[in-house]
């Protein structure tokens, strides 16, 4: 099947290592485009929702979440869409939400949804066919027994992979009224978490740092708008970007929270 279109809605999209292509997410397949326009390749194709690629940091696979074993895990492909290996073997139903490379591409990490606690809880995989992985931030009960963590949107803070950058909750993932997320950095070693962003009237998600280090991008909800915004590091000071689509805090963020 072949369509014409030159847009679309909350598709997740990364760019390869050398800078010559995207990948996106579209109507449950994976497309390949090179990043100065023009067609787009299927890199997917079937009845399987294909979703959320991103590339390896050496170029050569693709990480992306999909269904064709009958429950979502994670999968690889090579870059031209060849050789796909499914990567984790549950079947428990589960939902995964913005798979993430460590910068030497030795492991992944990913959020679980689950329902039975209305959270997200983080985890990490090797990247290698048969990982089953782990939790390793839990969405364990707060206090009080009624709030569970969430956490969306990890990135390796730098290269070291010694901290990890995400979007975090201590409220429970409701549509009804909007949870204060915030933006911190974690020391997977100790425990210890530093806010970067976010407050309960601004929610911040979906971090990102740049390769030097210097600034913190991130996603930020003001009123009932959504605006990209930089941090610089050093100064602590905060520059709008722009608008984005609406953000998915008070819906189901199985595709997170922005993409």
């Amino acid at each position: 099947m072949a369509f014409t279109t030159t847009e679309g809605t909350h598709l997740s999209i990364d760019v390869s290592p050398d800078g010559n292509f995207i990948v996106f997410d579209m109507l449950g397949d994976i497309y390949r485009l090179p990043i100065a326009g023009g067609k787009a390749d299927a890199l997917t194709r079937g009845m399987a929702l294909d979703t959320q690629p991103v590339f390896s940091p050496d170029g050569l696979s693709i990480l992306f979440l999909s269904d064709r074993s009958g429950a979502e895990n994670l999968w690889l492909m090579d870059a031209d869409g060849q050789n796909a290996r499914q990567i984790s073997f549950h079947d428990d139903n589960p939902v995964w939400v913005s798979p993430e490379w460590s910068p030497d591409g030795s492991r992944i990490i990913a959020s679980r949804f689950w329902s039975d606690r209305d959270s997200y809880e983080l985890w990490a995989f090797d990247a290698a066919p048969g990982a089953m992985g782990e939790a390793i931030r839990h969405a364990k009960p707060g206090p009080e027994g009624g709030k569970s963590f969430s956490s969306l949107g990890a990135s390796f803070g730098h290269a070291a992979c010694t901290h990890v950058l995400v979007s975090r909750s201590e409220d429970d993932v409701s549509f009804n009224e909007l949870s204060e997320w915030k933006v911190v950095s974690i020391d997977p070693e100790t425990g210890e978490e530093r806010v970067l962003a976010g407050s309960p009237v601004h929610p911040a998600m979906r971090p990102r740092l740049s390769p030097d280090g210097r600034h913190l991008a991130y996603a930020e909800r003001q009123a009932n708008r959504t605006f990209l915004k930089l941090k610089d590091m050093e100064s602590g000071e905060a520059t709008t970007l722009g608008e984005l689509d609406p953000d998915s805090l008070q819906a189901s963020p199985w595709h997170d929270a922005v993409p």
